[in-house]
């Protein structure tokens, strides 16, 4: 197969510093590099538009590359709205101390999703979803353990 890695997972965002607190300082991720283009690039194409700035700060964690991408596009430059919000749905993170973990995040900006609360009393598990400040959603899972191992049965 040529595919040879998974590199990065691109979120954009409408405030880079303030993704990157968001990311850094409250769910742990760390930064590993930063990166601008100014002019040509796959998005500026997309927007038919040459004098597209891309910003972006790279960040890992447990393996995960994410990639926090600004737009810095010209005044009366748009983005497209999203299609029927298919594709990412959320990022998935494994917890301890739920309540006192929801609610560090809710002081430092995530907005809670209630209503999407859920307890599995055989599984031993609370989840919740949360959003970013741009409205990515990220569920978090307290569950026993190995965090590190996918849920269901082995393929």
């Amino acid at each position: 197969m040529s595919i040879e890695y998974l590199s990065y997972i691109a979120i954009r965002v409408a405030d880079l510093p303030r993704a990157l607190g968001f990311y850094r300082d409250l769910l742990g991720f760390k930064e590993i590099s930063r990166f601008e283009l100014d002019g040509p690039s796959p998005s500026a194409k997309l927007l038919g538009r040459d004098e597209v700035a891309v910003r972006a700060c790279f960040l890992e964690r447990d393996g995960t590359r994410i990639e926090l991408q600004f737009l810095d596009l010209p005044r009366d430059a748009e983005l497209p709205r999203p299609r029927a919000q298919l594709g990412l749905s959320h990022i998935g993170l494994r917890i301890s101390d739920f309540d006192k973990t929801v609610a560090r995040l809710a002081r430092g900006g995530a907005r809670v999703l209630k209503a999407s609360h859920f307890s599995h009393p055989d599984l031993g598990s609370e989840v919740v979803l949360i959003e970013d400040p741009d409205g990515v959603r990220i569920e978090l899972i307290e569950m026993p353990g190995d965090p590190r191992q996918p849920l269901g049965e082995p393929a």
